[in-house]
């Protein structure tokens, strides 16, 4: 198959999965349910069972967008913790002040804390992974590990962005394909990758097994990159890192062209006996394009720490 002929492929796999509203699917079998924090409503689901993870997304996403192939793994191991940021997916949010990367951090807390447990593991990716930080920043007794998936620090210590790719990924015209391409390698590899991810996660929705929670409004999208703007111009975070003492995992793919791959060991130099891990060939959506050994990164990481914990 020809270079075009994937990328021909991948439009009508976007297609699909973006223009089904209304038509008929198995019924449903994860419930979403709303919790009511501060001025808004943040909707949740969970699955699996086992100690809590609550996964952080990133800008543009909803719940609805982690990759079911990963869920599946961890899920085994781990009751998930699946939400939409305040304003996104189903969540609500209210409208006034600007929204940063501090408030929704506070809201994922108190999420935790509302589903009756006092720490969770916490995993964020891309704008997630801010959030993470933040976290573990003003909440580190509720952060059992901390793992952050293509982050960046933000402010002057950042490292700088070699390419337009993020403001094309922040642009207000930009399409589903145009995002995928961006976070997923313009490689024969990266087609496949996104090709493969738009496959599960459209049989996932169409089996019911996650919500059919895909679409976030352009308010909801401009709130969330006014909170990036700001986070782009902190410069203290990168001083309050080494204040992270929490087991942490910090992974980022080598083909990033959102956020450089350099950040990734940036940030773990910056948190004590942090790990580093880097997937050769992938891009922003490392943890979609190689989810089975990212998956398996993941439970090995929390697992050894939990192992020492019993010693």
């Amino acid at each position: 198959m020809t270079i075009f002929q994937k990328a021909l492929h991948l439009v009508m796999l976007i297609l699909c999965l973006f223009c089904f509203h209304g038509c008929k699917r198995a019924k449903q079998s994860v419930e979403v349910k709303k919790e009511k924090i501060g001025h808004q409503e943040i909707a949740y689901y969970t699955r699996g069972s086992g100690e809590p993870l609550i996964m952080i997304m990133g800008f543009r996403g909803t719940m609805a967008m982690w990759d079911p192939g990963l869920l599946e793994i961890l899920e085994k191991k781990y009751t998930l913790i699946l939400f939409d940021n305040r304003g996104a997916g189903l969540s609500s949010g209210p409208d006034e002040n600007e929204l940063t990367i501090a408030q929704m951090a506070e809201d994922t807390a108190h999420l935790i804390k509302a589903l009756g447990y006092q720490k969770a593991h916490v995993l964020g990716w891309s704008m997630g992974s801010r959030i993470a930080m933040e976290l573990s920043l003003q909440y580190p007794e509720m952060v059992n590990s901390l793992i952050l998936c293509a982050p960046n620090l933000g402010g002057k210590y950042q490292e700088r962005r070699k390419t337009n790719a993020y403001q094309e990924l922040t642009a207000k015209n930009v399409s589903k394909k145009g995002e995928l391409s961006l976070i997923f390698p313009e490689t024969p590899e990266g087609y496949e990758a996104s090709a493969a991810f738009i496959t599960r996660l459209t049989e996932a929705i169409f089996k019911g097994t996650v919500p059919d929670d895909l679409k976030i409004s352009p308010h909801a999208v401009q709130r969330q990159l006014g909170a990036l703007k700001l986070w782009e111009k902190n410069n203290q975070v990168y001083e309050n890192l080494p204040h992270i003492k929490i087991p942490t995992l910090v992974a980022g793919g080598l083909s990033d062209v959102i956020d450089q791959p350099y950040n990734v060991q940036l940030i773990a130099s910056r948190i004590p006996f942090a790990w580093t891990a880097y997937f050769s060939g992938a891009g922003h959506d490392f943890l979609s394009q190689d989810y089975q050994h990212f998956a398996d990164l993941v439970i090995l990481f929390i697992e050894s720490y939990k192992s020492n914990d019993r010693k």
